[in-house]
């Protein structure tokens, strides 16, 4: 029983002397019950209405976090990546990223963000941001590193120290750098064995004017990278025992053939089935960085088929070109779905490149190439329009730098997982790439 509330009352007769009546008494419980069940029925249509406002709230910041996060993992022939992150609340603490630096190299990071909820989640709002602004002129990830450590301690909002792995790959001579500032330490297997990326550094906006330990290894072929959050080896089991270092290396161990993605949810499932589903108190994210062997490699450098057209710009030839390709891709096999991306984005730039390279003429000329490979169809468009003299000999952009070019960036973009954009002083090419299902992960 509760105590809600009190009736008072009082007789306005002057009869002093007058008692109130067992009729009076009883009426008044029944006034009163009907009073509490009325102001409780308020109280939890409240507490209700205020339950589903809040449900609705990190429901929407959920979904703005897992927008934080990659939606896809890089494509490279030599290289197989894997990632995830799975919150142990709503609202996670772990980040991750990759991004390409100013000199094409790639950039990879985990941190893991002290605390949980909406607090976190809006402190990697802030990460994010910081990193994107000031990390991608940098080679160096003690430089890079250096450089975020100050912006964080000298920031007055951020008041929270960040373990970070910071790691740059070259991607032509496969060259690994990292620094570790604080972080759990990533493992490498090679050859069955594992050894520890020991790096060390003081977590990020802890100490102005740290200094971060700058390693590297260039990638062998089969090498595989794990870099982890400490939700992954603290995960709880039976009796509150942990994951821990020794269960994931047998893991690794045992299942070192597996592709990256596959290392990640197999690992995943692994932890799950030891902790029996168990709630968790930490976070866990998970990246696989891979060397492909050396026929993997070759597999996805050789073409499958592929098929060259030469038409005129007429517009005519624009539905001619579409017909082509659906036939191209019908007899690979892929869904219509699948398909009718491809044949929106080629629709699109091929009009594009009759309205903006050659004005409307219907006398010049492109020339498409459709290829396909083990783990991608490649369609590359090629027009001999001379209009390219603000650029130079063989630049080479990704299409998101070409923003107001008039080939319908966002679109093309949105359909195609890579797209890029050549040109010299004889044409220009437009390279679309689409990736076939279970070579490229996609953010749910």
């Amino acid at each position: 029983n509760e105590l809600i509330g009190i009736v008072n009352i009082a007789k306005k007769n002057e009869n002093k002397s007058q008692k109130v009546s067992k009729e009076d008494i009883e009426t008044l419980t029944l006034i009163t019950n009907l009073s509490g069940t009325a102001i409780q029925n308020s109280i939890l249509y409240k507490k209700t209405l205020y339950k589903e406002k809040l449900e609705q709230e990190l429901k929407v910041a959920n979904q703005i976090q897992k927008r934080l996060l990659p939606l896809s993992t890089p494509q490279l022939e030599a290289i197989d990546f894997g990632a995830g992150s799975f919150p142990a609340r709503d609202i996670g603490g772990d980040y991750y990223d990759f991004f390409t630096l100013k000199s094409g190299k790639l950039g990879i990071i985990i941190a893991d963000i002290v605390g949980k909820g909406i607090p976190a989640g809006l402190f990697m709002a802030m990460l994010k941001s910081t990193l994107h602004t000031n990390i991608l002129p940098y080679d160096s990830p003690k430089e890079a590193l250096g450089v975020i450590n100050n912006i964080l301690f000298n920031d007055q909002v951020i008041n929270k120290f960040v373990p970070v792995v910071y790691a740059i790959l070259d991607k032509s001579t496969l060259e690994l750098k990292y620094c570790n500032a604080g972080h759990e330490p990533g493992l490498v297997i090679r050859n069955n064995k594992i050894s520890i990326l020991d790096s060390v550094g003081f977590p990020l906006g802890g100490l102005e004017n740290a200094e971060y330990e700058e390693k590297s290894l260039i990638l062998k072929d089969g090498d595989t990278v794990l870099l982890y959050t400490d939700g992954v080896i603290e995960a709880r089991g039976n009796r509150d025992s942990s994951f821990g270092l020794p269960r994931l290396k047998t893991f690794l161990r045992e299942n070192s053939s597996l592709d990256a993605q596959e290392l990640v949810d197999n690992l995943k499932q692994r932890i799950d089935i030891f902790s029996k589903n168990k709630s968790q108190h930490d976070d866990l994210t998970i990246i696989i960085i891979k060397s492909r062997e050396k026929h993997k490699k070759e597999l996805f450098l050789e073409t499958k088929k592929s098929k060259e057209l030469q038409i005129s710009t007429h517009k005519k030839n624009i539905p001619k070109i579409r017909k082509e390709l659906q036939d191209f891709c019908l007899n690979i096999g892929f869904s219509d779905s699948f398909i009718f991306d491809i044949k929106l984005a080629v629709n699109e730039a091929h009009a594009n490149i009759i309205e903006h390279a050659y004005f409307g003429s219907d006398q010049g000329m492109i020339l498409f190439n459709l290829a396909d490979y083990e783990n991608r169809i490649e369609i590359k468009i090629k027009d001999f329009a001379k209009n390219s003299s603000q650029t130079t000999k063989g630049e080479k952009k990704h299409l998101k730098e070409l923003e107001g070019s008039g080939l319908g960036v966002y679109l093309i973009n949105t359909l195609m997982d890579d797209v890029t954009i050549e040109k010299n002083k004889n044409f220009t090419e437009l390279i679309i790439v689409k990736y076939k299902k279970g070579y490229k992960r996609r953010g749910a």
